[in-house]
């Protein structure tokens, strides 16, 4: 079953500040997280284990919390 992403109003402004070339891109890592949060290489933040990071093409940064409780990952910032 497919996980619901939600997107932060910090992660939805990160998008419109990165190169246009890049969100596609994005998008598509958002939606390969959304098939299996937990199969995806996942790095814990340092100072937040409840928040992770991954690494898209393009040398971007996604972070973000995966809420079991309501099969949802929601996206907090987009570097």
């Amino acid at each position: 079953m497919k996980w619901g992403l939600r997107l932060d109003r910090a992660a939805v402004q990160d998008l419109y500040k990165l190169d246009r070339r890049f969100v596609p891109l994005i998008w598509a890592a958002l939606n390969v997280l959304a098939e299996a949060p937990d199969s995806n290489n996942l790095q814990p933040d340092e100072d937040d284990p409840s928040v992770y990071w991954i690494v898209v093409e393009g040398d971007s940064v996604i972070h973000f919390e995966i809420l079991d409780s309501e099969h949802v990952i929601r996206v907090l910032r987009i570097k």
